[in-house]
């Protein structure tokens, strides 16, 4: 399993937010955190349903394809929503089919 490791530039419209996009039809890529990242929004748009999933594993579980997975609280969902999550992930996925959008400071 690739593990997605984008570039994480703050842009000065965003206030110092790290932003990270793309639409995916299938469960995607690990994308990973960088360390000490904090205040981790993810926000979700189906089309037509999709969830999130987290880790808390090392970066070497999810390298390995190892990493235990935790879908968000808000399940799978047919509109568009966001939440938070704990600022401990060490990456993030979306799964089914949609847009997801992440933002970190």
């Amino acid at each position: 399993m690739a593990m997605q490791r984008f570039d994480w530039t703050r842009d000065p419209m965003d206030y110092g937010f790290y932003r990270f996009k793309q639409a995916f039809t299938t469960t995607t890529d690990p994308i990973m955190m960088m360390s000490g990242m904090s205040k981790i929004s993810v926000s979700l748009k189906p089309s037509p349903s999709a969830g999130v999933e987290y880790t808390l594993s090392n970066p070497v579980d999810v390298e390995a394809g190892t990493a235990t997975w935790i879908a968000w609280p808000l399940g799978t969902i047919t509109a568009p929503n966001a939440d938070e999550l704990m600022s401990t992930a060490t990456a993030v996925r979306g799964t089914g089919n949609g847009t997801i959008e992440i933002v970190a400071s």
